[in-house]
């Protein structure tokens, strides 16, 4: 019976059922999707046996500032620390292309790996120890998403060779769905087939492409484990030249921790702004409700007549919400599906992640949670009025007097103020994180992006050392091309490489190294300060000299007579000794914000290697050559070395590199967005009821000679002191989100002057405006209407 009086009373009022309806859909949306994302991230048991034992173990450098992975001699020297049960490498993933054209993604992994993870096939065997031999017969593991797609689950599909240009590897099994190492997208695993020279100690301190993942034993911690790890290989000889050029450190963290590395803090973030968003549309749910009641007081006095007693207003207020959370929750979990594809595509998700998430179970149990918290406030809310209500029949069928009644007034007014508040906060965040992003995109780089096209060729087995110079003479032979270069990594290519040097009777010091062609500072537009480039004539990198940047130059020649000196290249049995015949301008490598304290040499290489990066300055718009530039790939040499190789604009691997701040930006700036038209749709709630409810004050103020202005001024600054006062309360909460958000800041305080001012203007508009608009009906008050309450 409550629910079918409370689901009338919501019929008659389709306008307030839809927006409640709407506004709490919308905000319970984002907390769902962020919901779902932190429980199977962070939370959710780990689809491998114990699961929590698991450990990455990898080198990271302090010089650089990079998980540099380990080499194959410490993958074999692992089992030795204390504490760790069994160990396994793998490679991180490739592109390789049968000889039928069909491309897979295929990792090689330890032979140990599926069983240290604890899955067996679903079909077939595993690996065996003597599958990683050197010189074995090669065979692969299938997985069960591909055996679903290509083979249709066929069984026979066992004993079947797949052909890659290097290697015939045959299927010996079929691995389930929750072997997602390394990555969620791996379609065949190949043996790691590893022999003496690789485990030799010379290679002690070749550290790469090569991961480890570790078990640990029950009850120990990877912060434990760690600590053990650093002490067993402290004074190890063999990692000597890497702790005292690259500050090398060797690290474990739980399997978990590595592959959510990075999402905690945005995560984080966007479940506090996702939290204010919600808390703004729960107070402005509560004021629409308190108003709903107070309009509904004639209604309530003639049921308080009948007996019904403020319990039953309490239980007509629920059914109702029930009813709005019921639309408003079966919003949100139709909203959660298209909202989680969004936060991948915008790259706060990322699909290629072992711990994938997606829509489920949990979403749903969520969903009634948020539901049920987000009752609390508004039926608070019903409850205090309803406690405050006069309880006379006579009293509440009465005149109300000539003024509103006042503490229900206050209350609105206070959730209006707590409003602006949480709109004020997000406004701040967002101004400071557009400033310091737009501060990021134009830093001085070192070199002219503008115009730049970069090429990153895949590996062609077929032609390991002619292809890079073909597609060079191709891409140097297109129309709009100005001039071509090569390097072995150019800025922003997310390749990394770096040597050790020394002085003339000084210390060494470690470098970024790189090889580079031809016209390379030309076409990067980087200006050399002092000395020359390298002359094309020359034979190779031993034979050609350096070019330094100012970083070294300042470091070690403060004089700057740099050009002229010798610079040492300690390699296995030799020093080779190098002129220094050039400085260049400091070029920022890897990030907008990093500091340039390494140092970069340049040694020269007259025709690019088998793995090389190209780059070209463009006359014509660089992102007009991208189709054009793989055509021409494509037809000298093929398809599927084509098909592997990445071209982008220089500027898309810049914005690239700050990708992960410009998600944050987006949602912040729609949750502030979305908080500020709740505050001034709160703002324009209020003030047109106190209209309303002040129809009769007002009547009385126009007889007794107040004109239209000086009503709509007394009307407009009831909206001007809840501003202000939203203000100042929005302030400590801004300074709090600056605080959260510092660190994301590039050379800009929490404080920033323009952010803050910005803020303040917006916020000050719309609400100014949303406030002004009851004022001016105030104004047009006839006051005969008014003083009879618009009977007359």
């Amino acid at each position: 019976m409550t629910l079918q009086r409370a689901l009338r009373g919501l019929v008659r009022t389709p306008g307030f059922t839809l927006g409640a309806a709407l506004i709490l859909g919308l905000a319970s949306t984002g907390l769902l999707v962020v919901g779902t994302a932190v429980w199977q991230l962070f939370f959710k048991p780990l689809p491998f046996v114990d699961g929590d034992q698991l450990v990455t173990i990898h080198g990271y450098s302090q010089q650089i500032s990079r998980d540099i992975g380990i080499s194959v001699p410490l993958l074999g020297e692992l089992e030795q620390v204390e504490g760790l049960v069994a160990v396994a490498g793998y490679e991180e993933t490739e592109d390789r292309t049968d000889r039928d054209g069909q491309v897979w993604h295929v990792a090689r992994v330890g032979a140990g790996l599926p069983d240290l993870l604890g899955l067996a096939p679903v079909l077939g065997s595993g690996f065996r120890a003597e599958h990683a031999d050197p010189g074995a017969p090669t065979v692969a593991l299938l997985a069960e998403s591909v055996w679903q797609a290509r083979f249709d689950r066929d069984p026979s599909v066992l004993g079947r060779d797949i052909e890659f240009r290097d290697v015939r590897a045959r299927i010996i099994g079929i691995m389930p769905g929750s072997l997602t190492v390394p990555d969620a997208d791996v379609q065949v695993w190949l043996p790691l087939q590893l022999g003496a020279d690789e485990f030799s100690a010379e290679n002690m301190s070749s550290f790469g492409g090569m991961h480890a993942i570790g078990r640990l034993q029950p009850g120990l911690t990877p912060a434990v484990f760690e600590q053990r790890l650093q002490q067993h290989f402290a004074d190890h000889p063999g990692l000597a030249p890497l702790v005292q050029f690259f500050s090398l450190e060797l690290r474990s963290r739980s399997l978990r921790d590595h592959w959510t590395a990075g999402k905690r803090a945005p995560l984080t973030l966007l479940a506090v702004a996702i939290l204010a968003v919600l808390l703004t549309t729960l107070l402005n749910l509560a004021g629409l409700w308190m108003s709903r009641l107070l309009a509904r007081g004639h209604v309530q006095a003639i049921q308080s007549a009948l007996g019904a007693g403020q319990w039953q207003s309490l239980k007509n207020l629920a059914a109702e919400y029930l009813i709005v959370a019921a639309l408003a929750m079966g919003l949100a979990l139709m909203l959660s599906v298209p909202s989680l594809h969004w936060l991948k595509t915008l790259g706060v998700i990322d699909d290629s992640v072992p711990v994938s998430v997606a829509f489920g179970p949990a979403t749903v149990m969520m969903a009634i949670a948020v539901a049920a918290l987000a009752g609390l406030p508004i039926l608070l809310a019903g409850w205090w009025q309803t406690q405050r209500r006069q309880t006379s029949p006579a009293a509440l069928l009465g005149a109300g007097g000539v003024t509103a009644r006042q503490a229900p007034a206050r209350v609105r007014r206070a959730l209006i103020v707590v409003q602006f508040a949480v709109a004020m906060a997000l406004l701040v965040c967002v101004g400071l994180l557009l400033r310091s992003w737009h501060g990021l995109l134009n830093e001085d780089l070192g070199f002219q992006p503008q115009s730049l096209l970069v090429v990153s060729l895949a590996h062609d087995p077929d032609r390991p050392e002619t292809a890079a110079a073909e597609a060079l003479e191709q891409l140097a032979a297109l129309p709009g091309v100005q001039s071509v270069s090569h390097a072995t990594a150019v800025p922003f290519g997310r390749v990394e490489s770096a040597s050790n040097y020394e002085l003339p009777d000084a210390e060494g010091f470690a470098a970024r190294d790189r090889l580079v062609g031809p016209d390379y500072f030309k076409t990067l537009g980087i200006t050399l300060s002092a000395g020359r480039s390298f002359d094309p004539d020359a034979s190779g990198p031993d034979h050609a000299g350096v070019v330094i940047d100012e970083v070294l130059a300042h470091r070690y020649w403060p004089d700057g007579n740099a050009v002229g000196q010798q610079l040492i290249a300690p390699r296995p049995g030799e020093r080779i000794s190098h002129e220094i015949i050039g400085v260049a301008g400091t070029v920022r490598h890897m990030n907008l914000d990093e500091e340039p304290s390494m140092g970069t040499v340049y040694r020269f290489l007259p025709q690019p290697g088998s793995v090389t990066q190209l780059v070209a300055s463009t006359s014509v718009p660089p992102e007009s050559l991208i189709g054009p530039v793989r055509q021409s790939l494509t037809a000298s040499l093929g398809e599927s070395t084509a098909q592997g190789t990445s071209i982008a604009t220089m500027d898309s691997l810049i914005r690239r590199s700050v990708s992960d701040r410009q998600p944050q930006i987006v949602l912040l700036s729609v949750f502030a967005a979305l908080a500020l038209l709740l505050s001034a749709t709160g703002l324009y709630a209020v003030m047109s009821y106190s209209v309303r409810s002040r129809t009769t004050e007002l009547g009385l103020r126009m007889a007794l000679g107040a004109d239209g202005a000086e009503v709509r001024r007394l009307m407009l600054a009831d909206s001007i002191w809840l501003l202000l006062f939203g203000l100042g309360l929005g302030g400590v909460l801004a300074l709090v989100g600056a605080r959260l958000i510092a660190s994301q800041l590039h050379g800009i305080g929490s404080t920033d002057p323009l952010s803050w001012t910005a803020a303040t203007l917006t916020l000050a508009l719309v609400l100014i405006l949303a406030g002004w608009w009851p004022a001016r009906r105030a104004a047009g008050l006839s006051p005969m209407n008014a003083l009879y309450g618009g009977q007359k």
